[in-house]
């Protein structure tokens, strides 16, 4: 059975696949999947080796068919591993985000202090804004429907 080149390898094929261990993702605070950062840089890691190894096989004098064949699956990777960094880039902005937020004091929002006569004048804003709010009433809405039926009629058969 051949496996699909557009797959991440099996474990026992990844494992033959990467001859130096991956080391472990380093913990980024807020990272906000630590289990798929690992997963994604240890694909990262297979794809890189398994298209190093690839542009070696090209290298050497094989035939036409061969080379496509190679060429074919080098693409197959490449756009596998361009895949799975976007997504590690897209982690790695939601990090900066949250960091961004924290540096801003996210969730909090502090108030503003104002001296004497601004405050009073804002209380004078709120003043102005409930004496227009009085000039109108709220339209009375129906609370209660009722409905009455008249007694059945009939009809002749058509």
């Amino acid at each position: 059975m051949v496996d699909d080149p557009n797959t991440v390898p099996s474990a026992a094929r990844a494992s033959a696949v990467a001859s130096a261990p991956v080391p472990p993702a380093p913990a980024i605070p807020l990272d906000p999947n630590p289990a798929l950062r690992a997963e994604l840089l240890a694909a990262l890691a297979i794809l890189v080796q398994s298209i190093r190894g690839l542009r070696a096989l090209l290298a050497g004098h094989n035939s036409p068919e061969l080379r496509t064949a190679i060429s074919d699956q080098i693409d197959s990777r490449e756009r596998r591993r361009a895949l799975v960094q976007a997504a590690l880039d897209g982690l790695d902005a939601v990090v900066s985000a949250r960091l961004s937020l924290a540096a801003d004091g996210y969730p909090a929002l502090d108030s503003k202090e104002l001296d004497g006569l601004l405050f009073a004048e804002l209380q004078q804003e709120q003043a102005d804004l409930e004496a227009a709010l009085a000039v109108f009433k709220l339209l009375a809405m129906a609370t209660k429907l009722e409905v009455k039926l008249g007694d059945p009629v009939e009809h002749p058969a058509a």
